[in-house]
């Protein structure tokens, strides 16, 4: 087991800019920085992209790689249950039992 793969958390391309612009700024200032994202070098979106990955490091990263890993588990201890669960019911009240739906 390899404990040090890497999984691509997320990306950010000029059309997330754009959105975000749209909503958080007044209407009548959008068209320009509109254009200048859309003139940004993919050096530029490469910074921007190291920018947001460091500020998500610093902010809540880890805490959010934390509460993803509790969701996940929870979804498996709930599986796990259920299959637990299905497997203490009667053969004639399973799916495909003789006397399933009846």
């Amino acid at each position: 087991m390899k404990l040090d793969k890497p999984f691509k958390i997320t990306t950010v391309c000029k059309n997330d800019l754009i959105q975000v612009i749209e909503q958080q700024v007044e209407e009548n200032k959008q068209a320009e920085l509109i254009a200048e994202v859309k003139k940004l070098s993919d050096r530029q979106m490469r910074t921007i992209g190291a920018k947001m990955a460091g500020a998500y490091c610093d902010c809540c990263f880890w805490q959010s790689a934390f509460e993803a890993f509790l969701a996940v588990k929870q979804k498996i201890d709930d599986r796990t249950e259920y299959e637990i669960n299905m497997s203490t019911i009667p053969p004639f009240y399973k799916k495909g039992g003789e006397n399933h739906g009846k």
